[in-house]
């Protein structure tokens, strides 16, 4: 029997163990609030583990029935008890799991937090609703990498920041007379770690634009089919504006796009599935702060890069879409303004197996992860 509930969770002690090979150290459950969840009488399953490319789950007797997402919720995936509590052994992931999912078109899922996201439907999936994990101006998305890890340059004094890189490069920050514009971070090589992209950087002071935050890590898993008709968005943010007081401010870099992975038997995807770069704020001018950059509204649209229309300060980039690099920030035309940021690069999205045709609103192209 299904029920309809926020969502649903795998409790370790009565449900499942996650074997993936995640970066980070491991953890011990997690507190927070699950009162809207409802849980079933659980049902058995074989004592058996489910090996698939990346992952591999051992389900222990039992496992939670088939369930609907059906409403609205934000997860942290740091604090909130709807993540499975992982023993010591197990890397750091927020894991949910249940026999069936059904994310149905009314429900969408804000992912925030240190920990990446997994989800997986034992039997099947089907994801009608939303899965949002990308990046803000001021918020990551789940499971987005660290300053210490992507180590973003500094521009100089009034320079444009740097776009975030994933494994495509950002865009470089505009530069102006009296310094030049940030380098973007630098690239992360692809490998199988379930982590998202990088930060933009800060534009250079003073009266700087803020970084726009990057987007989070997600995988979605079924050992049978996987059907998607609605949107999974894991997109880096806009870049903030550079500010005006007594002169401008560098605008910030736009952050990259995260990591997203299917893996199913089958795939039945005419939904959105895309994770595309922020766009750089412009540079602050003489009378008024630099607009922000945007944040990418769909799969075939980047985060497009701020415009102060003074037309003295900077351009921020545009972020990087599809097979379309980030762009970089233009330079400031006059002392007074800051440079604009550099665009974020697109995200990766990894498909277990990669379909002969690819669905049509994917945004970068899916590939085959890299062997282990």
């Amino acid at each position: 029997m299904s029920r309809l509930v926020g969502v649903a969770s795998c409790v370790l002690v009565a449900g499942c163990q996650l074997v993936f090979p995640l970066d980070g150290p491991a953890r011990d459950g997690g507190t927070g609030n699950d009162a809207d969840v409802d849980r079933d009488a659980a049902v058995d399953v074989p004592d058996s583990c489910i090996v698939t490319a990346l992952a591999t789950v051992c389900p222990r007797d039992p496992v939670p029935p088939p369930v609907t997402v059906s409403t609205s919720i934000q997860i942290d995936t740091g604090s909130s008890t709807m993540c499975a509590p992982l023993t010591s052994s197990i890397p750091d992931t927020c894991a949910i799991i249940a026999d069936t999912i059904d994310i149905q078109m009314t429900a969408k899922l804000r992912v925030v937090g240190p920990r990446p996201l997994v989800v997986i439907g034992l039997a099947s999936m089907s994801m009608a609703g939303e899965i949002d994990i990308s990046g803000t101006q001021a918020q990551a998305g789940a499971g987005a990498r660290d300053a210490a890890t992507c180590n973003p340059p500094a521009p100089g004094v009034q320079g444009g920041g740097g776009g975030g890189s994933f494994v495509a490069t950002g865009g470089r920050g505009g530069g102006v007379v009296n310094g030049g514009g940030g380098a973007p971070t630098p690239v992360i090589t692809a490998d199988r770690t379930l982590r998202g992209g990088c930060a933009g950087s800060d534009g250079g002071a003073p009266n700087a634009g803020q970084g726009g935050q990057p987007g989070g890590a997600v995988a979605l898993m079924t050992r049978n089919t996987m059907a998607i008709s609605g949107r999974i968005d894991a997109s880096g943010g806009g870049g903030g504006g550079g500010l005006f007081v007594d002169s401008g401010g560098g605008g910030g870099g736009g952050g990259a796009g995260g990591l997203i992975v299917l893996e199913a038997t089958t795939f039945a995807i005419s939904g959105a599935v895309f994770a595309n770069g922020g766009g750089g704020g412009a540079g602050g001018a003489t009378t008024s702060a630099g607009p922000s950059g945007g944040d990418p509204a769909s799969f075939d649209v980047p985060g497009l890069g701020g415009v102060n229309a003074d037309g003295t300060a900077g351009r921020g980039g545009n972020g990087g879409v599809r097979t379309t690099p980030a762009t970089a920030g233009t330079t400031a035309q006059d002392t007074c303004c800051g440079g604009g940021g550099g665009g974020g690069s697109v995200g990766v999205i990894y498909m277990i197996p990669v379909p002969a045709t690819v669905p049509a609103a994917m945004s970068p192209a899916p590939v085959a992860p890299p062997p282990p």
